[in-house]
């Protein structure tokens, strides 16, 4: 059944001088714009990523159709992660269309069927359809693209959906469709279809006199706030280009550099390995897909230059530098040290499409505080990614000015300097050489200098005497025992630690479907399979907040907290051969980390810690590094937690399925519960 209210799309002549408009909502990459050519029957809006509403109108069987097509948002973020312009964008959609007379305006919500739905996007869904007012759902149709690609039949994709897809199509009142958008040119009957389950929304609306009514004293509100920062944009412009022709005076003629030197610094995800790629036009800090785990050095010749640039690991992007690593930190201070004598400009990544929160500024300001002194700003240049996010009506001043005090301190440090990038505009050489222009200015002005790698000296003392302890003694021997047939293992963590993916690692997930749903576990899971001979049951269990223990939650939080509770003490009744305490390899695990993981486990786990193991998660960020050297930086918190389990550990790359990684784990777990540790 491809649709729940079928019916044939057969205006009435009452309706025949009715206008109808159709408002695409969704995430990005959900098919959104090919949708609206498909209801439109021909490719009216323009492929590529949708930056501002745009909004097309044809003649559709004898009624006048038109097509809001919007931004989308990112399928797994939540409103506060959605940049200012996209919500603005969002909240005035219905109103885009200059249309007589008030419209009768149908949503549809658009869902890709090639991807599972899980609870993450139901909760971004209900977040961003929020922005439209509680009614917006009484006028939705839920519908799902990717019909060309699909591996299952709709009905068997939304039943495997779960309670979250559930939720998303009871809102809507179970209306729903499929598009396969590339039978566009034959696609008359599908949007004729799905036309007709809209028409049938719409009789509902005319008995009861529901329409949806736009909230324009929102939109005015929204549309004030947008001229006002368009107004704040256009000034930044001014001062800026003012700026950049005085310094173009200043300049002498001697100011042209023939070498060049960069550091990429930024959080993950910022895109500084693409923009490497783009500034040399290269393709190797990109490739293969991947995080960047040690600093990488490129040099290539752009028009008479020789540019080196120094790609670096990233900070999570709302993380303190206290939570941050030992060997990232050392990474990025050593970065500055590759190109001696020191770098001309460090290229602050930060993404153009997320919203840019407070505690991200507070990370950036610490992280570059551990390259020394005050001077690094003086030598510093943003570089914002996703200049696609823009489209051709957009500007990066706009954004600056939308997401308010915390970007606009960090430019503020480095004297209003800023770059926009699209890295995937690869052949547009004049972003690069914009770029150099910049950084030449920048130069001039510090009189030639470059920063010099001394003044991250102090920063790099501190994290040697960071390590302190030197650790020993921690691998202990093995010797062949027999094995066990049978293997039930507990895991336990906080939130995000990990464990999900590492039961799915474990399990050899790959290839048939994940075991376990990626997202918050409100129960304990367990599943089963068979791994290098070994029947393995492996119970995940609902995960605590990383640094406070259960004394310490507020109101809000005591429910979740008797949740994990009771998660620890099932699992523990089932008596697993092992329990594996996941620890993410990536962030520093410090007291606090410790005081609240020993706060859920130290009370359940008196007569469990011998057969305990201490499972390293994203263990591709050691970079080939010996695990004692990051467990001799990571933090008096690990220190303990190993005490009391004796030492025993592994690492696992979730990256990486199966393999000698998932045997070995399954050999420490024999050999513990046969008394060789």
């Amino acid at each position: 059944m491809m649709l729940s209210h079928p019916g044939e799309f057969c205006p009435s002549t009452d309706m025949e001088s009715k206008k109808l408009n159709i408002v695409l909502l969704g995430c990005r990459g959900a098919g959104k714009t090919s949708s609206g050519n498909t209801l439109l029957g021909e490719a009216l809006f323009s492929p590529g990523r949708t930056a501002r509403c745009a909004w097309r109108r044809a003649d559709v069987a004898g009624r006048t159709l038109t097509v809001v097509d919007t931004p989308g948002w990112w399928k797994s973020a939540t409103v506060d992660d959605t940049a200012e312009l996209i919500k603005q964008e969002l909240v005035c959609s219905p109103s885009r269309v200059p249309a007589p007379g008030p419209p009768h305006h149908a949503f549809l919500l658009v869902i890709p069927s090639d991807v599972p739905f899980q609870e993450d996007f139901r909760i971004s869904v209900r977040e961003h359809m929020g922005l439209l007012g509680p009614s917006v759902w009484s006028h939705t149709v839920a519908v799902f693209t990717c019909g060309d690609r699909r591996s299952v039949a709709l009905e068997k994709y939304i039943q495997q959906g779960g309670e979250a897809l559930q939720w998303v199509l009871g809102k809507c009142g179970h209306r729903y469709g499929i598009l396969d958008n590339k039978k566009m040119a034959v696609g008359g009957a599908q949007a004729t279809e799905l036309l007709g389950t809209i028409e049938e929304m719409l009789a509902g609306e005319e008995e009861s006199g529901l329409h949806y009514e736009v909230d324009r004293e929102l939109v005015e509100e929204v549309e004030g706030l947008r001229k006002e920062q368009q107004r704040g944009a256009r000034l930044r412009l001014r001062k800026v280009q003012s700026e950049r022709e005085r310094q173009s005076t200043m300049m002498s003629t001697h100011s042209h550099l023939t070498k060049i030197r960069m550091v990429l610094l930024g959080h993950r995800t910022a895109g500084k390995s693409a923009s490497a790629d783009s500034i040399l036009d290269l393709n190797e800090f990109a490739m293969p897909p991947g995080r960047t785990t040690r600093c990488r050095a490129k040099h290539a010749c752009h028009l008479g230059r020789e540019i080196m640039v120094v790609d670096t690991p990233g900070w999570w992007a709302n993380a303190s530098v206290e939570d941050t690593g030992t060997l990232v930190k050392e990474e990025i201070v050593s970065g500055l040290a590759m190109c001696p004598p020191g770098p001309h400009a460090l290229l602050l990544v930060i993404r153009a499409d997320i919203a840019f929160k407070k505690q991200f500024g507070r990370s950036i300001l610490e992280h570059l505080s551990i390259l020394g002194e005050e001077d690094a700003w003086n030598h510093t240049i943003v570089l914002f990614t996703r200049g696609d996010y823009f489209g051709e009506d957009g500007s990066v001043e706009q954004f600056i000015e939308s997401e308010g005090g915390a970007l606009q301190q960090i430019i503020q440090r480095c004297r209003h300097r800023y770059h926009l990038f699209d890295n995937r505009n690869r052949g547009d050489g004049s972003q690069v050489e914009a770029l150099l222009g910049k950084v030449e200015k920048m130069v001039a002005l510090n009189g030639g200098r470059c920063y010099e790698t001394w003044r991250a000296y102090p920063g790099m003392v501190k994290l040697i005497r960071a390590m302190g302890m030197i650790w020993s003694n921690i691998m202990p021997k093995r010797s062949k025992k027999p094995r066990l047939a049978e293997l039930t293992i507990l895991m336990l963590g906080h939130r995000g630690s990990g464990k999900s993916s590492s039961g799915n690692t474990i399990l050899g997930a790959e290839g048939r479907g994940q075991c376990f749903q990626l997202g918050t576990l409100h129960a304990n899971v367990q599943q089963q399979g068979e791994m290098e001979g070994w029947r393995v049951a492996v119970v995940d269990t609902p995960g605590w907040r990383m640094c406070k223990p259960p004394e310490e939650a507020g109101a809000d939080h005591r429910p979740n907290e008797a949740v994990v509770r009771r998660g620890v003490t099932e699992g523990v009744s089932l008596c697993p051969h092992a329990i594996l305490v996941c620890v993410r390899a990536d962030v520093t695990y410090g007291e606090d980390t410790w005081r609240a993981a020993g706060g859920h486990l130290l009370p359940l786990l008196d007569s469990c810690w011998s057969r305990t193991l201490v499972l390293l998660t994203h263990g591709d960020c050691l970079a080939g590094r010996a695990t004692e050297q990051h467990i001799q930086r990571a933090g008096r918190g690990l220190w303990a937690l190993l005490e009391k389990c004796s030492n025993r550990y592994h690492v696992m790359d979730n990256k990486t399925m199966g393999g000698t990684q998932v045997r070995e784990l399954l050999l420490k777990i024999e050999e513990m519960l046969v008394g060789n540790w």
